[in-house]
């Protein structure tokens, strides 16, 4: 009977070991130089000073509410229109807005003139990618 039980005890810790391996490998990492080697490795370029500040930012906010959780979010990689894309979807002080879309350089994308219907098929796939960071804590 001990035996059994035994076994089935390690039957357990083994079956939950492996739950919690394969739920961290999809996990984006929390870190700012593991998120901005991911965007730098997707962009082709080193000179991600803009994402860095706003990560630098976001840690600040996580570890204690330094920007009243204006900088509380996710931060996904997307292409549109051929063409890298960093979505931070955090507030960032703007009172309301969903997001921002940049280009690796930074600049801001403004979708106003677009096909409407481009951007919504780019804006219904870019939150099923992984992450490339993310503060929040039930993530």
């Amino acid at each position: 009977m001990v035996k059994l039980m035994t076994f089935g005890l390690l039957l357990l810790l083994t079956l939950n070991s492996c739950q919690e391996e394969d739920e961290q490998a999809t996990k984006p990492e929390n870190t700012v130089s593991v998120a901005i080697s991911k965007a730098e490795a997707i962009c082709g370029t080193a000179e991600l000073v803009w994402l860095q500040e706003i990560i630098e930012k976001a840690e600040e906010d996580r570890q204690n509410q330094a920007h009243q959780g204006n900088f509380m979010g996710r931060i996904y990689q997307g292409n549109y229109q051929n063409d890298y894309v960093i979505f931070v979807r955090m507030a960032m002080g703007s009172g309301g807005l969903y997001g921002y879309f940049y280009r690796c350089d930074g600049s801001q994308i403004d979708f106003s003139e677009d096909d409407p219907s481009e951007v919504e098929t780019f804006l219904q796939g870019v939150e099923k990618n992984t992450p490339i960071y993310t503060n929040l804590p039930h993530d």
